[in-house]
C-alpha cells in the first residue's frame, strides 16, 4: 500500500496502491452495488474503534468505492499498522468469503523484507472484511516518478530488490500479477517494499483458495504480459518479470514502453549493455523472458561487476611505469603483463554486453513492430551500431565466443535484410555468417552446439532460396542442414534443442520436396519428422512446443494430400488437427491454430463442393483474421490471412448460388490484395470488422 508522509485524508476514490476496487471487482466474482446511487462510505475512525478493540485508530488514509486503509496503533505490540477494510455487503457472498480467507491465509505466509507483511485478517463483528498489515512511512514509485525518472543507481538497487521480493513470492509459490510502480513503495531510507498481493495467484493451490478467476485478464494493462493481457490463462512467474521489465523502463526514462520504443540508452544517460538487460524481460514470449527473477537481478548486476573489474584492472595495470617493472625483474613484468592482459579482456567482454545488447534488441518484438508499420529502414541504424561495437574488440580478444557471437549477429542483420525483401545483401551478411561458422565447427568437431548452428546457417540460406521460389537450390541448402543437424543430434543425444532443431530441419527438407511437386519423398520426409516429434513428445511430455509441432505435422500432411489431390484424406488430417488444437486451447475463440484448421478445412470443403459446411468452418476463422488485420494493420501475413479466408468464403457462397454475398465477398478480397500488393507506409484503407458484412451468423 501506498501511504503518504501526510496522513491527512487524500481526496476520495483516491488510493494508490490499494486500489480495492481493481483488487476485487472484476477477479471473484462479487460486484459492488454501483449503480444504487449510493456509494459505500466507510466508517469514521471513532465507530472503527468499537470494531477494533485491539487496536488504536488513527486516521483514515486512503478509501475507494470498495474499501478503505486506515492507520493505526496495535496496542499490545505497540506498533503502527495499516488496516485495510471491505463494504460489509461483500461478506454476504459465502464463496467470496471463503476464497478471501483462503487467500488471506496463504498470503500471511509471505514474510520477506521487501514485501508488505499481512499480519491479520477476519471479519469485524459488523461484517466487514479486514487485512492488518505492515505500515510503511514512504512514497510509492508513481509519485516518485511524478518528479522525473530515477537516476540510474538507483533505479538499478530498487529494481533488484523487486527481484528479491518476486523470487522470494514465486519460491513460495505466488504470483504477484499487478507489478507496477504504485505497487512498489519506498521506504525512508530508501529500500523496497511490494504491495498489494490481492491479485496474487497461489500456484497448484485448491481451487477455492484462489481469490482470482482463471480466463479473466486481470492486472494494469500497461505493466500487464501479453498472456496476462489476452486473459488466456497459462500465466506463471515470467508474467510478474515481465511488468517488472515494464517498470525498469519506466524508472529510467520516464516513459512506458509502448508501440515501437528506443531502448533505454537513448532515452537516459545509461551504458547500452542494459539495454539487453531490459529488452529481454520485454520479450513478447515468456520463454525468452529470464527464467528466473534471481535471472534477473544476475543480469542487472552483471554489468556492474565487469566495469568494477575493467577500472580495477587497467588502475593496476597503468599505475606502475613499464621501466620500473623491468628494473624489479622479469616476474614481476610478467605479472604486469598479466594484468594488463586481463584488463583487455575485461574491456572486451564489456564491448561483447554492449554488442550482445543491441543485437538482441534487433531480435526483440522491435522487428516484428517495425514490420507491422513498413519503418523497417528505423533498424538501419541499430544494425550498424551493433557491427561497429564488433570492430572495437581488439584482436586478441577474439576468441570463439566473440565469434559466435559475431556469426549470431550476421545471422540477424540478414533476417532483417531478408524481411525487408533485399535478397542479394541478406545473402551476402548469411555467408559471413556462414564462414565463421564452418570455421567454428571445423576446429572444434565434437561441439555439438557449433555444428547445429552451422546447420541452421544452411538452414537460413535455404530459406532465402524458398522466398525467391527456387527451390531446387533450397532443397540443396535444406539437406547439408539436415546431414549436419543429425550428425549434432547423435553426439548429443540427450540435447532437446539440438535434438528438435533436427527434427525441423527435416520440416523445411519436406518443404521444398513438396514445392518440388516431389510427393512420395516429401511424404515420407514429413513422416520422418513426424517419428522425431514424437519421440521427443514421449522423453518430454509437458513441453507444449513439442505437442504444438506435432500438430503443425497434421497441417503438413494435409497439405500434400491436398495438393496430390487426394482431398478426403487431406480433410481428414485437417479436421484431426482441429481436434487436437480444441485439446489444447485454453481461448478457442481467440485461438490462431484452431482458426487455422478451420481455414484449411473450409478450403478442401469447397473443392469437394460442401459449400455449407465450408462456411461452418469459415465461422471459426474469419473473424480472428479480421480482428488481427485490425490490430496490426499492414501487417503482411495477417493481410495474407485474411485474403485466403475472403476468398474461400466467397467460393463457399458461390457454390450455395448466394451470388450478391458472394460478390460482396469478392470485393473485400480484392480491396485486401491490392493492400499486399501495396509498398510499405503507402497501404489503402481496408475495411475493418463492422464496416461491411463478415461471417458473423452466417453459420446456418
Amino acid at each position: 500500500m501506498s501511504l503518504p508522509n501526510d496522513p491527512s485524508v487524500p481526496p476520495a476514490g483516491v488510493l494508490r496502491g490499494l486500489d480495492l476496487d481493481s483488487l476485487f471487482a472484476g477477479s471473484i466474482g462479487w460486484r459492488s452495488p454501483v449503480g444504487t446511487g449510493t456509494a459505500w462510505e466507510p466508517p469514521p475512525a471513532e465507530e472503527l474503534a468499537l470494531l477494533f478493540p485491539g487496536y488504536e485508530i488513527t486516521g483514515l488514509l486512503g478509501r475507494g468505492g470498495m474499501g478503505a486503509v486506515y492507520r493505526a496503533r496495535q496496542l499490545e505490540l505497540d506498533r503502527i499498522v495499516a488496516v485495510k477494510l471491505l463494504p460489509a455487503e461483500m461478506s454476504e457472498d459465502a464463496t467470496f468469503v471463503d476464497r478471501f480467507r483462503g487467500e488471506a491465509r496463504m498470503l500471511a505466509r509471505l514474510q520477506h523484507p521487501h514485501i508488505v507483511n499481512v499480519f491479520e485478517s477476519g471479519a469485524t463483528a459488523a461484517g466487514h472484511l479486514f487485512f492488518v498489515m505492515e505500515y510503511v512511512d514512504g512514497e510509492d514509485l508513481a509519485r516518485v516518478l511524478q518528479r522525473g525518472p530515477l537516476a540510474a543507481v538507483e533505479a538499478l538497487r530498487t529494481l533488484k530488490e523487486v527481484c528479491d521480493a518476486l523470487e522470494y513470492a514465486h519460491s513460495q509459490g505466488v504470483i504477484h500479477r499487478d507489478i507496477k510502480p504504485s505497487n512498489i513503495l519506498l521506504t525512508q531510507d530508501g529500500h523496497v517494499k511490494v504491495v498489494d498481493f490481492g491479485l496474487a495467484r497461489i500456484e497448484d493451490a485448491p481451487p477455492d483458495c484462489k481469490l482470482t478467476s482463471s480466463g479473466v485478464a486481470m492486472g494494469t494493462f500497461e505493466y500487464s504480459s501479453p498472456e496476462q493481457s489476452s486473459g488466456r490463462g497459462g500465466i506463471d512467474h515470467r508474467s510478474d518479470l515481465y511488468s517488472l521489465g515494464v517498470v525498469a523502463y519506466e524508472l529510467l526514462t520516464g516513459e512506458v514502453p509502448r508501440g515501437i520504443f528506443d531502448p533505454p540508452s537513448k532515452k537516459c544517460a545509461i551504458d547500452p549493455i542494459y539495454d539487453d538487460v531490459i529488452l529481454r524481460a520485454l520479450a513478447r514470449e515468456p520463454e525468452r523472458r529470464y527464467s528466473s527473477a534471481t535471472a534477473f537481478r544476475e543480469a542487472l548486476e552483471r554489468p556492474q561487476k565487469i566495469q568494477r573489474r575493467v577500472r580495477r584492472l587497467t588502475r593496476v595495470a597503468l599505475g606502475v611505469s613499464a621501466l620500473g617493472l623491468l628494473a624489479a625483474g622479469l616476474g614481476i613484468f610478467a605479472w604486469h603483463k598479466s594484468h594488463q592482459a586481463q584488463a583487455l579482456e575485461a574491456q572486451a567482454t564489456l564491448a561483447r554486453l554492449e554488442a550482445e545488447g543491441l543485437v538482441n534488441f534487433m531480435l526483440t518484438d522491435l522487428r516484428d513492430k517495425l514490420e507491422r508499420s513498413g519503418r523497417l529502414d528505423a533498424l538501419e541504424g541499430v544494425v550498424a551500431k551493433a557491427e561497429s561495437w564488433f570492430v572495437k574488440v581488439p584482436a586478441g580478444s577474439r576468441g570463439d565466443d566473440f565469434e559466435d557471437r559475431r556469426a549470431e549477429f550476421f545471422r540477424t542483420k540478414s533476417a532483417v535484410l531478408r524481411v525487408q525483401r533485399e535478397y542479394p545483401q541478406a545473402v551476402v551478411a548469411l555467408q559471413e555468417a556462414l564462414g565463421i561458422r564452418q570455421h567454428l565447427a571445423s576446429s572444434h568437431p565434437g561441439k555439438a552446439s557449433f555444428q547445429m548452428a552451422l546447420a541452421l546457417a544452411h538452414q537460413d540460406m535455404g530459406e532465402i532460396a524458398m522466398w525467391q521460389a527456387q527451390f531446387e537450390m533450397a532443397l540443396t541448402q535444406f539437406k547439408s542442414a539436415k546431414v549436419i543437424a543429425d550428425g549434432a543430434a547423435q553426439s548429443a543425444p540427450a540435447d532437446l534443442e539440438i535434438a528438435n532443431g533436427a527434427a525441423l530441419v527435416a520440416v523445411n527438407v519436406a518443404r521444398a520436396l513438396g514445392y518440388l511437386r516431389r510427393f512420395p519423398e516429401t511424404t515420407a520426409t514429413f513422416a520422418e519428422a513426424q517419428r522425431q516429434f514424437g519421440l521427443l513428445a514421449a522423453a518430454y511430455p509437458d513441453d507444449q512446443r513439442i505437442q504444438g509441432q506435432i500438430r503443425q505435422m497434421e497441417a503438413e500432411l494435409g497439405s500434400v494430400c491436398e495438393a496430390e489431390g487426394k482431398l478426403e484424406e487431406a480433410l481428414a488430417h485437417f479436421q484431426r488437427l482441429g481436434r487436437m488444437s480444441a485439446v489444447a486451447s485454453t481461448d478457442p475463440a481467440h485461438d490462431d491454430a484452431l482458426a487455422g484448421a478451420a481455414i484449411r478445412s473450409a478450403t478442401v470443403l469447397t473443392k469437394l463442393g460442401r459449400g455449407q459446411e465450408a462456411l461452418s468452418e469459415i465461422a471459426h476463422s474469419l473473424p480472428l483474421a479480421e480482428q488481427h488485420t485490425a490490430e496490426r494493420p499492414g501487417n503482411r501475413e495477417d493481410l495474407q490471412q485474411l485474403e485466403w479466408n475472403y476468398r474461400i468464403d466467397a467460393e463457399a457462397l458461390t457454390l450455395l448460388g448466394r451470388t450478391s454475398e458472394a460478390a460482396a465477398m469478392k470485393e473485400k478480397h480484392r480491396r485486401v490484395q491490392i493492400q499486399i500488393s501495396s509498398p510499405p507506409g503507402m497501404l489503402p484503407e481496408l475495411e475493418t470488422p463492422g464496416s461491411g458484412s463478415t461471417s458473423e451468423g452466417r453459420k446456418e
